[in-house]
């Protein structure tokens, strides 16, 4: 936390400033099952399709002193490596990839839930050659590290530790976010990655909400999951998972919100286009709802029914 926090203050000092915003998140609950970041990815400050990457600094700043190199977990993944590389080049450092891929570490921070829904995301590790120190130094500083103070009472700071690595990773993890803050073009995930089809629907979806959709601009193809199709394109834009079949579903203007009549339960879904997903649901009064549609404004949803009112 001390070093996100060093992060987040020399970012309201660094001149030029950054041309995006920079969200510096606190998250709880990771040993509970990453809680905390997954309640950010289904309900975040700013539309994930319009987030450009998640920098985690997680136990990844040197405690033992400078190092040469810097762990990647999940080296390859996306653009943002090569972002860092270009930060690491500049300090001297290199990139070594994960040491212990079977232990699946890019799954298990809080990174991981941002990549999940398509945003990518960077998780580096402190380095093991460090400076002025004999072969194997940083490993054993590790291990002793994970074998006696991981979740345990006695992980706390400790007198032998050389804070210039840390500062140094601190600064460089810092780079990488104003670079990427500062850049003409989203990182991208790397071809074939897992992540990838996740990010590329969201943007498509992105590019149909950055204009109002309207009939002439997206239909929606009504069923599970849902199909958006821009018209001007021709192509499909994306899909929504619903969990079950509505009926009619209708657009806002403004291209952020989706409400699908679903007859069982008799109520109307109202799904975040940015998320796909469902945010919150209204029952109406008649049986059956068919069709839903937005007032121009979007302030009022008319929902037609088979039988009474709606």
């Amino acid at each position: 936390v001390a070093g996100m926090l060093a992060v987040a203050r020399a970012a309201t000092k660094v001149k030029p400033a950054p041309k995006r915003s920079m969200i510096f998140l606190v998250v709880t609950a990771e040993e509970q099952g990453l809680l905390g970041s997954q309640y950010y990815a289904q309900f975040p400050l700013y539309p994930l399709e319009k987030t450009l990457a998640n920098v985690n600094i997680d136990d990844n700043l040197s405690m033992w002193g400078r190092t040469k190199d810097t762990m990647v977990i999940g080296l390859g993944n996306s653009d943002l490596d090569d972002y860092l590389k270009d930060v690491a080049d500049e300090l001297g450092k290199t990139l070594t990839p994960d040491g212990e891929p079977e232990k699946g570490f890019y799954y298990r921070s809080d990174h991981f839930n941002f990549a999940k829904v398509g945003v990518p995301a960077l998780n580096t590790d402190d380095g093991d050659i460090v400076i002025g120190k004999p072969d194997g130094y940083g490993r054993q500083k590790k291990d002793y590290y994970t074998e006696h103070d991981y979740h345990q009472p006695s992980d706390d700071v400790k007198a032998d530790w050389d804070m210039t690595g840390f500062a140094e990773d601190a600064k460089m993890l810092f780079a990488v976010g104003y670079r990427v803050a500062n850049a003409d073009k989203f990182p991208e995930w790397k071809p074939g990655n897992e992540f990838k089809a996740v990010r590329d629907e969201m943007l498509a979806m992105r590019d149909l909400t950055d204009k109002p959709w309207g009939i002439n601009i997206a239909q929606l193809f009504v069923r599970n999951p849902m199909d958006v199709v821009d018209l001007v394109a021709g192509k499909l834009a994306g899909s929504i998972p619903l969990g079950t079949s509505p009926e009619g579903a209708g657009i806002s203007a403004d291209g952020r919100w989706v409400a699908a009549a679903v007859e069982e339960g008799n109520e109307v879904m109202f799904i975040d286009t940015s998320t796909r997903q469902k945010v919150f649901d209204v029952k109406v009064k008649g049986r059956n709802p068919e069709h839903a549609v937005f007032s121009p404004d979007g302030k009022t949803v008319i929902v037609s029914a088979e039988e009474g009112e709606a």
